[in-house]
């Protein structure tokens, strides 16, 4: 079965459904028992079961974002 055509996703690993959309958004990350907001994050949600599907170069952008963010956005939650 294949599933990603020029990183375009064609249908859902999980259940097999074409109702997936491409979603431009925030995505929340728990690190360190805090929650890490990380802004415009690009994946793929199946709008059957749910899933949500991350590409490469956006969890590699998530891991960035953490490492640059994760204290700052750790102590802002601390002040708040």
């Amino acid at each position: 079965m294949e599933f990603i055509i020029r990183d375009v996703l064609k249908n859902c690993p999980i259940c097999d459904s074409h109702r997936i959309k491409r979603v431009e958004g925030t995505v929340k990350r728990k690190i360190r028992r805090k929650v890490i907001r990380i802004p415009k994050v690009i994946y793929w949600v199946c709008e059957s079961c749910g899933e949500k599907i991350f590409f490469p170069d956006s969890l590699k952008q998530m891991r960035t974002y953490v490492k640059q963010h994760a204290d700052l956005e750790t102590e802002r939650l601390q002040t708040s």
